[in-house]
């Protein structure tokens, strides 16, 4: 039986949303394993897969916090987890693109977000500006990717793609929020 105290019950996702992105996930995952074995030479591959296990542990928590009485541990773990998938994602970007990844540019973004989420710990939960300020370090942290594959000389359809992809999940975030405003309330998307 799922927990409808308040708590619990204003975080509750769709279960079956939340089961498809794991399986999808793990999926990912072992694409990513058979397809390229990371090797000592293949750190782009290895970040790839990293984002894919923190994506999971995230996805996780998710699908648990209907069952608790007081997820705020949780959902902090889990947004930093979410974070630190983003920030892997760009890590590997900027491996594929031959670039050392800004590792220390990395921490300090996530660091700085998770300041900024417990400083809008007191903002109602369903606020336009919380939400703005949660979902505004995941594209910060998304651009980071965007930067090196514009750095990088775009020879071959696959890397416009990974551009078009990446640029795509920038922009998804600040779309969230319209699509949350037209959908009713900003603390469902």
């Amino acid at each position: 039986r799922m927990n409808t105290q308040k708590g619990a019950g204003m975080y509750a996702a769709p279960q079956i949303s939340l089961i498809m992105n794991l399986v999808i996930a793990v999926g990912l995952l072992l694409a990513f394993y058979a397809a390229f074995r990371p090797e000592r030479g293949q750190r782009d591959i290895a970040w790839a897969m990293a984002a894919v296990l923190f994506g999971l542990g995230g996805g996780s928590i998710e699908l648990i916090l209907p069952a608790m009485t007081e997820p705020g541990l949780s959902l902090l773990l889990s947004y930093t987890l979410y974070l630190c998938m983003v920030a892997s994602i760009s890590a590997a970007v900027a491996y594929g693109c031959g670039a050392e990844p800004p590792f220390r540019l990395l921490v300090e973004l996530i660091a700085g977000a998770l300041l900024l989420r417990w400083a809008t710990l007191s903002m109602p939960y369903d606020s336009f500006p919380r939400f703005a300020l949660q979902q505004a370090p995941y594209a910060v942290l998304q651009a980071v990717g965007v930067y090196y594959i514009l750095r990088h000389r775009l020879r071959s359809w696959v890397e416009w793609n990974l551009l078009i992809a990446v640029m795509a999940c920038v922009i998804q975030y600040p779309a969230r929020m319209v699509i949350a405003t037209l959908a009713g309330g900003w603390g469902t998307a």
